[in-house]
C-alpha cells in the first residue's frame, strides 16, 4: 500500500506537472496572441492616424480656400452694398433735381423779373433828381421847378416809390427763397461729416420737406406736431436719408390714390421718448396690403411700378436705423394709407455704434 501510494502520487505530480506545462504553453500563445493584436492594433492605428493627418490636411487646404473666396466674396458685397446705398441716395437727389431747379427758378425768375422795372422807376427818379440838380439861379427857378412838378404829376412819382418798395420786397422775398433751398439742400446732403455727432434732427426734417416742396404744394398738405426733442448723436446726413426714402414714399403714395387734387395729406410728428426721439410719418395714400407688407423691408422689393423705384430705399433705412441701434416699424391698410415710426437713442457708446459704409 505505501508502494501504491507512492506510485499514486507520482503519477498525480506527473499529471499536474503536465498540465502546468500545458497551461503555461497556452498563456505563452495567448501572450503572444495578445502581443500581435496589439501590435496589429497599433499598426492600424498608425496607419488610420497618418489618413486622418492626410484627410485633415486636405480639409484644411479645402477650408483656407473657401474662407479666402468666402473673404473676397464678403469683400464684393461689402463694395457693392456701399455702391447701393450711395447709388440709392443719389437716385432719391436724382428724383429732386427737377423740383429743386424749379424751385429755385421761381425765386430767381421773380428776381429777374423785378430787375427791370425798378430800374426804369430808379431812372425816372434820377431823371428828376437831375432835373433839380440843373437849376443853377433863381431866374428860372420857377420855371424848372413847374416842369419838375409837371413830370412828378407824368410819371406818378407817389406810385413809383410804392412800386420799388414792393419790387425789393419780392426780390428780398426770392433771395431769402433761393437761401432756404440751398441750406436745406446743404443740411440734407451733409456729405462732408464722417463722424457721429450731436445734431438737430428737426432741421434735418425740415430741410427734406423743403427739398419736397415742389412735389407736394398744390397736391399734399403737409401736416406738423413737433415737440421738443434734444439733440441726437447720429450720422445725420444718414438719417436725413431715411426720413426722404419715408416722406417720398408717402407723397407717391398720396398721389397714387388722390392724384393732384385735394385730400391728399401727409402728418410729420416728433416727440421726445425717453432714451429715445420717436418720427413718426403718416399718409393716407393708397396702402400696402398685408401679404406684401411682410416684404417691404426686403432688397429690390417694390409695390411701385416698374421703372418708378429701386426697391432698396426701405431696405436702406432700415439697415441705417438698426445700424443706430434703432427701431423702425409700420402699419398699413389698403386704401386707408400707410405710418412708420422711427425710434432712434439720443445717446449712443462709441464702442456700441457700428460705423455705417
Amino acid at each position: 500500500m505505501q508502494l501504491g501510494s507512492a506510485a499514486a502520487a507520482l503519477l498525480l505530480a506527473f499529471g499536474l506537472a503536465d498540465n502546468i506545462n500545458i497551461i503555461r504553453r497556452q498563456n505563452e500563445q495567448n501572450r503572444l496572441k495578445a502581443l500581435e493584436a496589439a501590435q496589429e492594433n497599433e499598426r492600424l492605428i498608425r496607419n488610420k492616424k497618418i489618413e486622418l493627418e492626410v484627410m485633415v490636411d486636405e480639409r484644411t487646404q479645402d477650408l483656407t480656400l473657401s474662407n479666402e473666396e468666402l473673404s473676397h466674396t464678403l469683400q464684393e458685397l461689402r463694395e457693392t452694398q456701399a455702391q447701393l446705398v450711395s447709388q440709392e441716395k443719389m437716385a432719391s437727389l436724382g428724383q429732386l433735381t427737377a423740383g429743386i431747379a424749379h424751385e429755385i427758378n421761381n425765386p430767381i425768375n421773380f428776381v429777374t423779373s423785378n430787375v427791370k422795372p425798378i430800374r426804369r422807376d430808379i431812372d425816372d427818379v434820377f431823371e428828376i433828381l437831375d432835373d433839380f440838380l440843373k437849376i443853377e439861379n433863381s431866374e428860372d427857378y420857377k420855371t424848372k421847378i413847374k416842369a419838375i412838378q409837371d413830370k412828378i404829376e407824368r410819371y406818378e412819382l407817389t406810385y413809383i416809390r410804392d412800386e420799388i418798395y414792393q419790387l425789393l420786397e419780392g426780390i428780398a422775398e426770392g433771395a431769402k427763397r433761393t437761401a432756404e433751398i440751398v441750406r436745406g439742400l446743404k443740411v440734407f446732403s451733409r456729405a462732408e461729416e464722417q463722424d457721429v455727432k450731436s445734431v438737430d434732427l428737426l432741421e434735418g426734417l425740415e430741410s427734406t420737406l423743403t427739398l419736397l416742396n415742389n412735389t407736394t404744394k398744390n397736391a399734399v398738405q403737409i401736416e406738423r406736431d413737433f415737440e421738443n426733442i434734444p439733440r441726437v448723436e447720429c450720422y445725420a446726413g444718414k438719417i436725413n436719408q431715411v426720413f426722404m426714402n419715408l416722406l417720398s414714399n408717402a407723397v407717391f403714395a398720396v398721389k397714387q390714390k388722390h392724384g393732384e387734387g385735394n385730400g391728399g395729406m401727409v402728418k410729420v410728428a416728433a416727440k421726445n421718448a425717453g432714451e429715445y426721439v420717436e418720427f413718426r410719418i403718416e399718409d393716407n395714400g393708397s396702402g400696402i396690403s398685408q401679404d406684401k407688407i411682410k416684404d417691404i423691408f426686403n432688397p429690390f422689393f417694390t409695390t411701385k411700378d416698374p421703372g418708378e423705384g429701386t426697391g432698396l430705399g426701405l431696405s436702406i433705412s432700415q439697415s441705417i436705423i438698426a445700424k443706430h441701434n434703432g427701431e423702425i416699424e409700420v402699419w398699413s391698410e389698403p386704401d386707408q394709407g400707410t405710418a412708420f415710426t422711427v425710434k432712434i437713442p439720443i445717446k449712443m457708446q462709441s464702442d456700441e455704434f457700428q460705423k455705417l459704409s
